[in-house]
C-alpha cells in the first residue's frame, strides 16, 4: 500500500510537469510565433516588343540612278513614294508617266518603291540582341506597313500573310521572348544616319514600339531619330483581365470584343485592326480602289495615280465615329518612353560597340 501511493505521487508531478512544459510551449509560441514558408524561385520570360525602324519616305540618288539608269524619270521618280505615303507632294500628270513606265517595264508600285527604299542593311549597321552581336538581317526583314516601308522586328504582315496563307489561314510565327529586363539587355541598334536628306520636315527616319506580333499595317506613332545622338526607349503595357462571366455577354452589353473574335481580314480583334478595315471598305466604296498599304486581299485592284487624292480623303482618324470598332476587352495598352542624349566627344555612350 506504501509503494502504490509513492508511485501514485510520482505519476501526478510527472503529469503536472508535462502539462507544465506544454503550457510553457503554447505561451512561447503565442507571443513569439514561428512560421514556415516554402520558397520557390520563378523564372518567367515575356514577349518582345515588335519594333519598327522607318527610313525616310524618299528615293535617294543612288537608288534611282541604279532603278532607271539614266533614263528621263529620274527628275521625277521621287513622287513615287506618293503611293505609300499621303504627306508626299506629286504631279498627277508626272505620277501617271511614272505609273507607264513601269507598266512598260512589266513592274507593280510596290515592288518598284521596294527597290528605290534604302534598305535594312543600309539603314541598321550593327545590332546586339540579349548582350550579343548579331547579323540585322537576322532580326529585321523590309515590311510595307502602314506608314511605308519599315524594317520590322517580331512583327507580323498581313498583306504577306494573306498571300501565302490565305485569309484566316492557319500560320505559326516566330515569337521573340527574353528573360532579361533592363537596360543592359532587350535590343540595341545602331542606325545610319549619313544619307543626304530633300526635306528634313518630311524625310527622317523614326523608331516605333508596338505590342508582341503586332500587325504592321495599322499606323502608329513614333519617334523621331536624331542624328549624332544616342536614345533609349522603355517599352510597357498595362494588361487586363475580363470576368469569366461577362465573356458570355453581347458585345453590345460588355462594350468591348474580345480578342480571339476575328475580323473580316485580321484574325484576332484589336481596335487598331478594325480601324483598318473601317478604312479600307471606306475607301473602296468611295473610291473603288485601296490604297498600297491596305491588306492585299484577293480581287482588289490598288488605287492609280487618278484614284490618290481620292484615297486620301477617304482616310479615316482614330476617334471616327463612323467605324464600329470598340475597345478591346483583354488586349493590353503600350506605355513608350524615350530619352535622348548627345553624343559629345567629352561623353562616353553607354555602349560603345
Amino acid at each position: 500500500m506504501h509503494v502504490i501511493k509513492w508511485w501514485a505521487l510520482a505519476l501526478s508531478l510527472l503529469f503536472a510537469c508535462s502539462v507544465t512544459v506544454v503550457l510553457v510551449t503554447v505561451n512561447r509560441f503565442m507571443d513569439n510565433p514561428t512560421f514556415l514558408v516554402q520558397q520557390e524561385t520563378i523564372y518567367s520570360t515575356m514577349s518582345f516588343p515588335s519594333v519598327l525602324v522607318c527610313p525616310e519616305i524618299t528615293f535617294h540618288d543612288d537608288k534611282i540612278d541604279q532603278f532607271v539608269k539614266g533614263l528621263y524619270v529620274k527628275d521625277v521618280i521621287r513622287q513615287l513614294a506618293a503611293f505609300f505615303s499621303p504627306d508626299v507632294v506629286y504631279q498627277r500628270e508626272d505620277l501617271e508617266n511614272i505609273e507607264h513606265f513601269l507598266r512598260h517595264n512589266g513592274l507593280e508600285v510596290d515592288a518598284a518603291g521596294r527597290k528605290l527604299m534604302t534598305t535594312c542593311e543600309e539603314t541598321l549597321i550593327r545590332c546586339r540582341w540579349n548582350g550579343k552581336m548579331v547579323d540585322c538581317s537576322m532580326l529585321f526583314q523590309m515590311e510595307l506597313t502602314g506608314d511605308g516601308y519599315c524594317c520590322v522586328f517580331n512583327g507580323r504582315s498581313l498583306s504577306r500573310e494573306i498571300v501565302e496563307y490565305g485569309i484566316h489561314g492557319k500560320h505559326s510565327q516566330d515569337e521573340w521572348l527574353t528573360s532579361n529586363y533592363g537596360h543592359a539587355s532587350g535590343l540595341m541598334l545602331v542606325v545610319n544616319q549619313t544619307q543626304k536628306l530633300d526635306n528634313v520636315d518630311l524625310s527622317y527616319k523614326w523608331i516605333a514600339l508596338q505590342s508582341s506580333q503586332h500587325y504592321v499595317e495599322t499606323t502608329v506613332n513614333g519617334t523621331p531619330l536624331n542624328p549624332g545622338s544616342e536614345q533609349w526607349a522603355r517599352y510597357t503595357f498595362q494588361g487586363f483581365q475580363i470576368a469569366y462571366g461577362a465573356r458570355s455577354l453581347s458585345d453590345r452589353l460588355r462594350r468591348c470584343r474580345m480578342a480571339d473574335q476575328p475580323l473580316k481580314l485580321f484574325p484576332t480583334y484589336h481596335r487598331d485592326y478594325c480601324l483598318v478595315e473601317c478604312e479600307l471598305e471606306r475607301t473602296l466604296k468611295r473610291c473603288n480602289c485601296a490604297r498600297a498599304v491596305h491588306p492585299k486581299p484577293p480581287g482588289i485592284r490598288y488605287c492609280k495615280t487618278r484614284n490618290l487624292l481620292c484615297a486620301k480623303h477617304a482616310m479615316i482618324s482614330s476617334d471616327t465615329k463612323e467605324c464600329n470598332c470598340p475597345q478591346a476587352c483583354d488586349v493590353a495598352s503600350d506605355v513608350v518612353q524615350t530619352t535622348s542624349f548627345g553624343l559629345m566627344p567629352s561623353v562616353q555612350p553607354f555602349d560603345t560597340f
